[in-house]
């Protein structure tokens, strides 16, 4: 298995809100996420503390009440951290933080969500908590892949500043040279770490 690099694509500073709803991803996309989340063990950092000071971090930046670093695979969003949710992962066709898979070099950006067909049904707009703002900056891997997203929510329309917007995408960074870093050593590198044979 051949180590990634830790060169990642620019950091995401443009702020997108698409008036409809993205094109429903292939089978393959959610695939790919799945084995590449495989690949660096990633699923099994849910609630480290590291996740969890990021989610924080991102929450008081930009003085929202919901934040979270969610990893998507093919079915499922597994918050990594968060702060002022207590669920641990919820249906993909639930996530907000879906409608990032497509802009690996964008922030998403939904302003009201009443007023957004991506979500305006959906059941925590309508319901409780009542959200009416997302921003999530995407987690992307060296070859352009989304695999999740730092994001922050609140439950009354707004924007965020262009300092918020940028900070929210270092964070996404951050949260993706971290990931790489703690994947598994590939084949090579286990043996020349073990000790040698007598």
């Amino acid at each position: 298995m051949v180590k990634l690099p830790l060169a990642l694509p620019p950091v995401p500073t443009q702020v997108v809100a698409p008036a409809r709803p993205p094109v429903v991803e292939t089978d393959v996309a959610g695939w790919l996420r799945t084995l590449e989340l495989a690949r660096l063990d990633a699923l099994h950092h849910q609630g480290d503390d590291l996740f969890q000071l990021i989610a924080r971090m991102a929450a008081q930046v930009c003085d929202a009440p919901i934040a979270a670093v969610t990893l998507l695979d093919d079915h499922t969003q597994w918050l990594q951290g968060s702060f002022g949710l207590e669920v641990a992962f919820m249906p993909l066709e639930l996530s907000f933080c879906q409608h990032a898979l497509h802009s690996p070099y964008h922030m998403t950006v939904i302003q009201d969500a009443l007023n957004d067909p991506r979500v305006a049904m959906h059941p925590m707009v309508l319901g409780e908590p009542g959200l009416r703002f997302y921003a999530g900056a995407p987690l992307v891997t060296p070859q352009g892949l989304v695999m999740g997203t730092v994001c922050v929510l609140d439950t009354k329309p707004r924007t965020l500043t262009p300092a918020q917007n940028q900070t929210l995408c270092n964070l996404a960074e951050a949260v993706m040279r971290l990931l790489l870093l703690r994947a598994p050593a590939d084949e090579a590198q286990a043996l020349a770490l073990s000790p040698r044979a007598a």
